[in-house]
């Protein structure tokens, strides 16, 4: 469990198969990495789930043009966000779709922030969305 991670001193953690088939699992399986301090990158079938940790600076490598999104769980603050169409300065988001269809604007998406909790969805490098999505 996640728990057993965090308390074995582990400050990261991929997960796979946590998203595909029963959709009940895939939102109780989002839900407890929410709930986590842990920075966690959540690999799908099509797409990536990941809740970075607050505190440290995270940078996503993206195809310009690869659209994404930024999801408060349920709040976050003093964020930082660039690289992308709607940068944020020292902002803050709360549970809702403020942060839904952001754009990349360059080959690195640049992230931090220093309370709370926040999830990136984006596709996939591998897949045929990011394709769609991306220049």
């Amino acid at each position: 469990t996640l728990a057993w991670v965090e308390q074995n001193g582990f400050d990261v953690c991929s997960i796979i198969g946590a998203t595909g088939g029963d959709p009940q699992h895939e939102w109780a399986n989002l839900m407890t990495c929410a709930g986590s301090n842990l920075n966690i990158i959540c690999e799908g079938l099509n797409h990536v789930y990941r809740f970075p940790r607050p505190g440290s600076n995270h940078s996503i490598d993206f195809k310009d043009g690869v659209e994404f999104s930024v999801f408060a769980v349920p709040e976050a603050h003093e964020i930082h966000l660039s690289g992308c169409q709607y940068e944020l300065k020292n902002s803050s988001m709360t549970l809702g779709s403020q942060g839904v269809h952001n754009v990349a604007t360059s080959s690195e998406v640049n992230l931090s922030f220093n309370r709370g909790r926040l999830m990136v969805l984006h596709p996939r490098p591998d897949s045929e969305q990011e394709e769609r999505n991306g220049a």
